[in-house]
């Protein structure tokens, strides 16, 4: 999760807005699921990124921890 905040000027008055961006990952090894799934969450507000990976392997290959246990 990412958080920006941004100075926005309204008129003579400035404001601070804070926003919280979400990366999401869809695992799944259906191609099918994992695009349906991809779609719906690309919709949700505040989604900034959504990525997929078929299978679990795939994930901790691309993106997972430096120290596995």
């Amino acid at each position: 999760m990412t958080t920006c905040i941004s100075l926005e000027a309204q008129g003579d008055a400035h404001q601070l807005r804070r926003t919280v961006m979400t990366s999401v990952l869809v695992c799944d090894d259906s191609p099918l699921a994992r695009e349906a799934l991809r779609r719906a969450v690309a919709t949700v507000p505040g989604v900034e990124r959504v990525t997929t990976a078929a299978n679990g392997e795939e994930v901790l290959r691309r993106w997972g921890p430096t120290v596995r246990i």
